[in-house]
């Protein structure tokens, strides 16, 4: 009795053993990729002086940026987690322009599934400034950037009623990938 016991007991161990073994490949697949970068181009025209909602549809491929950060084909289904770890706003066009005009900006994330999310935001933006950095909420966005229908929606408040502005929104992601 006490041979089977003690044979039983050799076998718990050696199982919790190997299954450690596997649970540790398991975590030591999961890669971190920071500095993932991507941009995105606004004609921003004419509006009134108030809150205006401006919705862009990107075409941004998020599985080519990551496939070019990895080497690896389809990693965007092997994302466990993304966040947007940086944004930054910048005024391309005209050559001379700058965001006197910009009170405060909010930019949103929506897709077909998914609701609207707000992933940044700058507010008292100071006067004179061709580039402003926003402040990002840090949220996991997965199932946003594996949409392939990404909708930014860019919410601001303007001090005036004329606008002609190109803008350029420049974005890093970190990824959590299962390689």
């Amino acid at each position: 009795m006490k041979i089977s016991k003690l044979l039983t007991l050799i076998t718990m161990i050696l199982f919790a053993v190997s299954s450690c073994d596997e649970t540790e490949e398991i975590i030591d697949n999961i890669t971190t990729i920071s500095g993932i970068e991507a941009s995105e181009d606004v004609e921003l025209a004419f509006i009134p002086l108030n809150t205006v909602g401006y919705g862009i549809t990107t075409d941004m491929d998020l599985r080519a940026v990551l496939k070019e950060e990895t080497g690896v084909d389809g990693t965007l289904d092997a994302v466990k987690e993304i966040k947007l770890t940086g944004l930054n706003m910048e005024a391309i066009a005209p050559e001379d322009s700058n965001f006197d005009f910009l009170d405060e900006v909010t930019l949103y994330v929506k897709t077909d599934t998914e609701e609207k999310k707000m992933i940044a935001y700058a507010s008292d933006i100071e006067k004179g400034q061709d580039k402003i950095i926003l402040t990002t909420t840090n949220d996991t966005l997965d199932a946003y950037a594996k949409s392939e229908n990404l909708e930014l929606i860019v919410e601001y408040k303007s001090n005036s009623t004329e606008i002609n502005r190109t803008v350029r929104f420049n974005m890093t992601f970190e990824a959590k990938v299962n390689l």
